[in-house]
Formats: structure tokens, C-alpha cells, sequence
């Protein structure tokens, strides 16, 4: 399945992510540069690639630590129709997202 239907994109993302050229983005892991304005570079840069049901992963919410990652998936879940779900470890929170 992985080989299937998962594809793997790794670099800078303002090189990258301008280079995706696919019909739909069913599910994303995002985890580059913890500041703000990057979260929602790739955010924007992803979501007219997305429908109803689609998922986002977001690694490190922690409003400690990341508060840039914290106001751009508030912000996201607010301003664009996202469901979050906060999932916690022992030392870190995550959070999926899910187009409604």
C-alpha cells in the first residue's frame, strides 16, 4: 500500500511543494519550519488540492514551544472548514485535521 499510494516529497518546501502537480492530496504530514508564516505557506499551497474527508498531520503543537504552528492550525481549523483532533504523547502534542 505504501508504495501504492503514498508519495513521499522531502526538501525546502517553497522549492518543493510549487512542484506538486496531482489531481487530489488525500493526506499530508506536515513537518518543516515551526514559524507561522511557513505552516500556512504549505497550508496554502495544499489545500486546493483537498476535499471533504482529507487529513493533514501537524507535528510538534505546542504553544510553548512552536506558538507559530499553534496560531496557523487554529487559524486553518477556523478560517477553512477543518475539524483538529489533538492527540497527545508524553512529550509532544500532534494534531490531524480533517476537511469538513
Amino acid at each position: 500500500l505504501l508504495d501504492k499510494y503514498i508519495i513521499f516529497f522531502e526538501g525546502d518546501t517553497r522549492i518543493e511543494l510549487p512542484k506538486i502537480s496531482l489531481p487530489r492530496i488525500n493526506f499530508v504530514f506536515i513537518d518543516g519550519s515551526h514559524t507561522y508564516d511557513d505552516v500556512m505557506f504549505e497550508f496554502n499551497s495544499i489545500r486546493s488540492y483537498q476535499k471533504k474527508g482529507d487529513l493533514i498531520f501537524f507535528d510538534d503543537y505546542n504553544n510553548i514551544k512552536f506558538p507559530g504552528i499553534v496560531k496557523a492550525v487554529d487559524e486553518i481549523c477556523k478560517n477553512f472548514n477543518y475539524d483538529k483532533k489533538i492527540i497527545k504523547s508524553l512529550d509532544n502534542k500532534f494534531v490531524i485535521t480533517t476537511k469538513i
